[in-house]
């Protein structure tokens, strides 16, 4: 049976591979329908016959994605996907794992190129049994057609640019032409705008008009379109709540797209389309408000025009600049490193128009996410207000917005954390402050403020000497990611599994972090800060030894005095102390709530006795994620799964976990990760009671657990 169902379901994952490798003329269908913004003449379901043979056929290739961006970056801005969440989804994935792989062979994700026939110019179907385009569009010229869609302010614009050969040319010109036009309401608020945009009504109209005839399935993302103004107009493609919007120098296309002319096609636009003047330097050299920033940047060197892409900045005011702590500021603009980084911060190496920032997260060239959101007309930036937005340049968009960027990579590792923050305060009283601000390449295994707290309360913490010497345990000479020393959870990796020092100073202090992280059951919270001169990983421990052995622990704390004589009744201390034990402790309270006569009868019974305390020790040291770990182990680990081994002979304990607690044989642990020198101890609260008679082999059933208590 199980064979049977195995040759199943591979038939099954077969079919479904062969699927997504040649995908039928109904998935393409599908596919063509996301990008389909509405021109009747592409249904391809409707050809029957080969283009050669079909009359007024044209044939147009088009991808399914068509916006992997320049060195492989993916945005999702781009017609990428059919799925509205699939660009906020982006946000979960860090920058430097945004890579295009050619190889990547699931289908939604990989760039297929589809071949569309449709009607040529002019002409459509007769019938839905017509194999080619046979019935010709009853055509007017572009001026006509802009009439008949009401567009009176923008002809009224045009006759007003007093260019008779303008007029001729959108009239009777042979020469087919792409139009962007403005509705009345769009033209009145260009009437109304102070920049006197319509200074030249011919410019103006010519900045709407690029020779060709250019249908909305036409265009690619980031192309650039020559206007017969003479300047650039940048085409971007983007999701927009899911559906495809075209944008313009970023002015949307609006609801009248591929309006067919006998001259020309017609889009219309929801904003003037404003030419660029200047490129991005030149731009900012214009503006005195930026002068600041223009200066620093042009000196940084940051944008590379031989990449051939395009850029965004955001870019600081003068008054931006003065919000910052001055001496800070001195210290970033004194080193070329640290500015370049905080110049970084401020750069995309794609276009990005203000409607494309609204809950989207781009990066940046130094890597990290810009988090951009709108309320109403507000348009935000991280902290930052954006107060211009979609300023065109011939290489790029330009955001003048009232906050620097500071990232942690511009700043020195003490830099990352509030001056008042108690890090702050224990480095400097144990001398090693310093060493983090001036030395580089560093790896900072940084204690949290709990973590520093217990520290402090150690009363070998007044010596400044025995301080120094804990926190340089803490400081490795060398670049390591997490990935180097603890797994995906932030628990660390055991000794074997960090690469050997082959006589590296900074490994063998690395496995030496680890194992102090391991002794003390110690995660990393935060990780991969990465700082200007190293990276910072946030754990939740100070690296100290445990100096007592479990025994010393249990039968020092008040709240373990019944389990501790039961220990020394029938004299178990040294299994306690002996190396790598994983104890599991009943309070006082656990075994006074037990029912009456279950403690006196095992005080009475010492064989009873014997085994119960073996029953609760476990031969290898288990901290609380290692026990998790044993609920879920990988596949080859199937006929261990759940079982600790314990000091009773043949018996293990049993771990089951859930999303809020760990149980072991049916009892909760109260209280993980109670460390010491020799093993951890875990406050349960029951007591395991062993059975009887004891199995074979170590193994129990569910019903085969007996408890005295929960």
């Amino acid at each position: 049976m199980k064979t049977i169902l195995i040759i199943a379901l591979w038939g099954m994952l077969v079919a479904m591979t062969a699927a997504a490798a040649a995908p039928s003329s109904q998935q393409e269908r599908n596919w063509f329908e996301v990008f389909n913004l509405g021109n009747s003449n592409f249904d391809v379901s409707l050809w029957n016959t080969p283009t050669g043979s079909r009359e007024n056929v044209c044939e147009r290739t088009y991808q399914n994605m068509t916006a992997w961006e320049r060195r492989g970056i993916i945005t999702f801005y781009g017609f990428t996907s059919a799925f509205s969440g699939a660009r906020s989804s982006l946000s979960m994935i860090p920058c430097s794992q945004e890579k295009c792989d050619p190889e990547f062979n699931y289908r939604l994700f990989r760039a297929v190129t589809y071949s569309s026939p449709h009607c040529c110019h002019g002409y459509e179907k007769a019938s839905d049994n017509d194999d080619g385009c046979s019935k010709e569009v009853e055509k007017v010229p572009v001026v006509e057609a802009l009439k008949e869609l009401g567009a009176s302010s923008f002809l009224q614009t045009l006759n007003e640019s007093g260019s008779t050969s303008l007029v001729n040319m959108l009239t009777n010109s042979k020469q087919l032409l792409t139009v962007f036009y403005l509705n009345n309401s769009a033209m009145g608020a260009v009437r109304n705008d102070s920049r006197n945009l319509l200074k030249s009504k011919k410019r103006f109209i010519k900045s709407h008009v690029v020779r060709g005839l250019l249908y909305s399935e036409d265009f690619s993302d980031e192309e650039t379109l020559e206007s017969l103004a003479g300047g650039t107009i940048r085409i971007r493609l983007i999701l927009d709540a899911g559906d495809p919007v075209i944008l313009a120098n970023c002015a949307p296309l609006g609801d009248v797209i591929d309006h067919v002319a006998k001259n020309g096609v017609i889009h219309q636009v929801k904003k003037p389309i404003e030419l660029p003047k200047y490129d991005i330097m030149g731009y900012l050299r214009s503006r005195e408000d930026l002068s600041v920033f223009h200066e620093v940047f042009g000196e940084a060197s940051i944008l590379n025009p031989s990449k051939g892409t395009s850029f965004t900045i955001f870019a600081p005011t003068n008054d931006a600049f003065k919000n910052v702590s001055q001496s800070l500021l001195s210290e970033i603009i004194a080193s070329p490193g640290r500015l370049k980084a905080v110049l970084k911060q401020h750069v995309t190496d794609f276009s990005i128009c203000g409607v494309m920032l609204d809950n989207s997260s781009p990066c940046t060239l130094i890597g990290n996410r810009l988090q951009g959101s709108r309320q109403g007309d507000s348009l935000t930036v991280d902290d930052a207000h954006v107060l211009e937005s979609d300023i065109i340049t011939t290489d790029g968009v330009i955001h003048i917005i009232d906050t620097v960027f500071i990232p942690e990579q511009a700043l020195l590792i003490p830099e990352a954390f509030p001056p008042s923050s108690l890090i702050v305060s224990v480095t400097e009283e144990a001398d090693v402050l310093t060493i983090l601000s001036d030395k580089e390449n560093l790896t900072f295994l940084a204690p949290n403020s709990e973590a520093l707290q217990d520290l402090l309360t150690d009363p070998r913490a007044s010596d400044r000497g025995w301080l120094n010497q804990v926190m340089r345990a803490h400081i490795i000479y060398a670049l390591y990611l997490a990935h180097d020393f603890v797994r995906s959870d932030g628990t660390p990796y055991s000794h074997f599994e960090v690469p050997q020092p082959n006589d590296d100073e900074n490994m063998a202090k690395l496995r030496r972090a680890v194992h102090l992280m391991k002794l003390q059951c110690g995660r990393v919270v935060r990780k991969n800060i990465e700082m200007y001169n190293g990276h910072v990983h946030e754990i939740d421990k100070v690296l100290l030894a445990p100096e007592d052995n479990a025994w010393d622990v249990i039968n020092e704390d008040s709240r373990f005095s019944i389990f501790a004589k039961l220990v020394r009744r029938v004299g178990l201390e040294s299994v306690l102390q002996s190396k790598n034990v994983t104890v599991f402790v009943p309070t006082n309270d656990v075994f006074q709530s037990l029912p009456d006569g279950q403690l006196e009868r095992l005080l009475d019974d010492d064989s009873l006795l014997e085994d119960t305390v073996r029953f609760h020790i476990a031969r290898e040291r288990m901290c609380l994620c290692d026990i998790k770990r044993l609920a879920y182990p990988p596949p080859w680990y199937w006929f261990y799964t759940g079982h600790m081994e314990t000091y009773l002979k043949d018996v293990n304990l049993f771990v089951r976990s859930t999303r809020n607690s760990v149980m072991v044989n049916g009892i909760t642990i109260a209280e993980p990760n109670i460390v010491s020198s020799n093993g951890v101890i875990h406050v349960v609260n029951g007591v395991f009671k062993p059975p009887s008679p004891l199995p074979r082999f170590g193994f129990m059933f569910d019903d085969d657990l007996g408890l005295f208590g929960k």
